[in-house]
Order: C-alpha cells, then structure tokens, then sequence
C-alpha cells in the first residue's frame, strides 16, 4: 500500500503506461489484501496530496473502504491513468463500509481531470466507482465513471450501515459534475422496498450536473442476482439517477439517456429510469439551462402501470427551468402488444412540480399521472405554459386553469348539420351551444356524462365514441 501522509506530496506518473499499483503475493503464492493508496489516514490535516498522471491502479481486494484509493483526510488528483478492477468487501460486517474503487471520506477532497474509474466491484452500502461520503467532496472535471458494479447485500441493519446503491457513484457529500460521462454502471438490489437502485447515481448529498452526460446505467432486480440471496420482489429505482428524501440534485445542463430501471416481479416500482427523486430537484437552474432526457426505459410488468421511464416525481420539490426536454422515453413490459408505452414525467398521486421558468418553443415534455383524470389533474403548482407539453396518454390533454396546468380528458368539436325541421337540445350535463344558420356546433366540456353505483361522472374514453 502507499500511504500518503500530512504534509506530502506525492507524484505517480507512468511514461510507458503499463505501470500498475497492485498487491504482490505472499510466500504462498497468494495475493495480499488491502486497498492500494490510503491519503492522510488517522489525521485531521488536510494537506496531504496524490497526484496520480498515468499507469493503473487495478486489482487489489480492501474488505472494509475502497479496494483502489482511500482519501482519509487529503486531496487526490487524477490527471490521468485508470482506477479499475479493484473490490471492496464480500459479505457484510457491523461497521464496515464497502466502496469499490474510490472512497472520499468526511475531510476528502477528489479532483478527476482526466483518466477513468472503472470494473471496481462493491458490496453492502454501494458506490461501486465511487463513495463520497458526508462533508468529503468529488469533483468531477471530465473523465470517465464507467462499468462498475454493486451487489447489495441487505437492508438496514446498523446506523451506519443503510444500503444504498449508486454502481458509479454514492454520494452523501459533495458531487458536482463539470464535464464527463458516466456510463454503464450497474446495481442489483437486496430490497422490495424501493429504496435501492440509482445504476449511475445514487445521492443523499448535494449533486449537481453543470454538464456531462448520465448514459447506459442501469438498475436491476432480483432476477440478475447470481447469488440466490435478496428478496424475491427486490426491484431498482432510478437507472441514471436515484435523488433520495432529503438530498438535493441540480442538473444544471446535460444529456440523461440510455438508462434503464426495474421493476419488482409483480411490476411494481422500478420507476425513474432516468431520474428518481424522493428530494429536492432542479431540471434546468438558469434560463440558458440547456437539459435532455430520453431514450430511456422503465422495464415493468403491467400494461396499466406506468413509472417515470424519464424521470419519476415523488416530491413536490421538482423545478423545471430553462430549455428542458423530457421526450422518447418508455415504460416496456413483456409479452405485450404495447411493449414501448410513451412514458416521460410521471407524477405519483398527488404530486407537482414548477415549470413557469421554461424557454421552449413546442411541446418538448411528455407527462403521465399515475390517476386517469376522470374530470381534472393538477399538475404544476405554478402558471406555466400549456404548450410546452403534451400528455403521453392518448385522448388526454394539457390546459391551463386558474393559474395552473391541469391534465385532463380531450375535448373535441362536432358539427351538425341540421335538416329541414330538425332539432338539437343539451341536457344540463352538456357543454355549450351555438347557431350559424343551419349548423350548430357543441363543443364538449368533458365526457358525456353517466350514472353508476359511484353516482354521476364522466363516460370513459373506450364508452364514449366521438368525431375528432
């Protein structure tokens, strides 16, 4: 192991590439253990520095901490080379916190410039590339967080010891992302509950997006685990990002794509495909913000279920601002004849979000409740502009009503032309009507109306036959 201490600087840099920092065999031809850089362990003095500028930090085994680096209480900068095939932890013990490649602890600061964090492999708490833990803090500059992976192995069971997720990162400090990518990192959940997932991302910090993209990421359920253990309903949330209660998320420009979350085997959960939150998040931060999200999937196992294959809104602390664009996203389910159902923002029951601060041009954000809006949803709990969007649900619309925008049931125009003696009359349930001559026009303000043991209320869409 090296270890850096207060007060050194230390400078690794591999000219022909192939140098690597691993750990050697004992007199039996076995690898040792232990993680390969420890940075200012045991001290409260911040000046202790890495500077790594090429060559590999690869293949070492750590059963507490990261495999790879561990910033105690120092700086570590990565100019360059690879943080790649490194393990954390194999079963879980009492106060043991488990990161694959990289752990940036309470006094921990991480700069990655160049290079890539990649293959480290984590067990129990999560952040198979990366964990950033309480006041430590990780800036992502550019670079590459790529193909890492986490197999959680429980829930809760101590304090400090709370499954999370994040197969690239776990962030309970700091994260801001400058530039860079991270791509094809994977997590496999232990619990039913919802509560584990975030194949990319998953943060109970402060993580913020300026730009970079969140791309391939996925979280899994119970059926990729290999090792016959976790719960049978085990299901992941957010694919790019899972935004936990509590934790705050500001993607301030970027592209989200490409990420898939799963559900449980009865279909539920599995939400978020490309963000999840339970907390605070801003889509879009300044009028300049410039946001994409699609093509991403949320795999279910209901034709009637939807669950955010966009973004997932269970929190009434979501802002859109900006140019955002939530569009081409689905929910997919097997065995169906509607395999890629459009599926953008979802809305749990009784949630909203704040959009008057978005600069579109056209209908740019697809939107699905998980209630079918017999009369009227509210969606927004501020004015914006109906134009912006358009509902993923065919024979739904998007209006604005007494200062909000509501989703709610198509309306359509019929035209009648009358003949000779004929006449047209509206029951006290119908809409409004009006003469030109011989042609009277009713303009519907909702579905004829019925009466059933629920009493009088709209007639759903596959009753009603309408002219469009």
């Amino acid at each position: 192991m090296i270890e850096v201490n207060s007060g050194v600087t230390f400078d690794l840099t591999d000219c022909k590439t192939t140098g690597k920092v691993t750990h050697g065999e004992d007199r039996r031809g076995k690898q040792t253990t232990g993680r390969a850089v420890d940075i200012g362990y045991g001290s409260y003095s911040t000046t202790a520095t890495f500077n790594l500028w090429g060559g590999s930090i690869t293949g070492n085994f750590c059963n507490d901490s990261a495999g790879g680096v561990a910033i105690t209480s120092g700086t570590f900068n990565m100019y360059g080379g690879t943080i790649t095939g490194n393990t954390a932890g194999l079963k879980k013990q009492k106060r043991l916190r488990r990161r694959g490649g990289v752990f940036v602890d309470m006094r921990g600061t991480f700069n990655l410039y160049r290079g890539e964090i990649s293959e480290n492999t984590a067990v129990f708490q999560g952040g198979g590339g990366v964990y950033v833990y309480n006041t430590g803090k990780f800036t992502m500059h550019d670079g590459l967080i790529t193909r890492n992976t986490v197999t959680l192995l429980g829930e809760s069971t101590y304090s400090n010891s709370t499954d999370y997720g994040g197969g690239g990162v776990l962030n309970k400090g700091t994260f801001i992302m400058e530039k860079g990518t991270i791509s094809d990192n994977t997590v496999v959940p232990f619990a039913d509950n919802g509560t584990q997932g975030g194949g990319g991302v998953f943060n109970t910090g402060t993580f913020t997006m300026e730009n970079g993209t969140l791309t391939g990421n996925k979280a899994l359920n119970y059926k990729d685990r290999t090792d016959g253990l976790g719960d049978a309903d085990a299901c992941g949330n957010g694919g790019g990002l899972y935004n936990a209660s509590g934790a705050t998320a500001k993607i301030e420009n970027g592209i989200i794509k490409d990420n898939i979350s799963s559900a449980r085997s009865n279909g539920l959960d599995g939400e978020g495909a490309g963000i999840f939150t339970k907390g605070t998040l801003y889509i879009g931060t300044t009028s300049s913000s410039v946001v994409e999200i699609h093509d991403n999937e949320a795999k279910l196992g209901s034709d009637t279920l939807s669950g955010g294959g966009g973004v997932c809104v269970r929190s009434n602390n979501v802002k859109l601002i900006g140019q955002v664009k939530i569009y081409d996203n689905t929910s997919t389910i097997d065995n169906s004849t509607n395999k890629n159902k459009e599926d953008n923002l979802y809305l749990g029951s009784g949630y909203k979000f704040s959009a008057a601060n978005l600069k579109l041009s056209g209908e740019c954000i697809g939107i699905t409740t998980k209630d079918y809006p017999y009369s009227k949803i509210q969606i927004t709990n501020d004015n914006a502009n109906d134009g912006f969007f358009f509902s993923d649900k065919d024979g739904l619309e998007i209006v604005s009503d007494s200062g909000y925008l509501y989703v709610r049931e198509a309306q359509y125009k019929a035209t009648i032309h009358l003949g000779e003696g004929m006449k047209v009359s509206v029951n006290k349930y119908g809409g409004k009507l009006s003469a030109d001559g011989k042609t009277l026009t009713f303009e519907s303000d909702e579905y004829p109306i019925f009466r059933d043991s629920a009493g009088w209320r709209p007639l759903p869409p596959e009753r009603a036959t309408r002219t469009r």
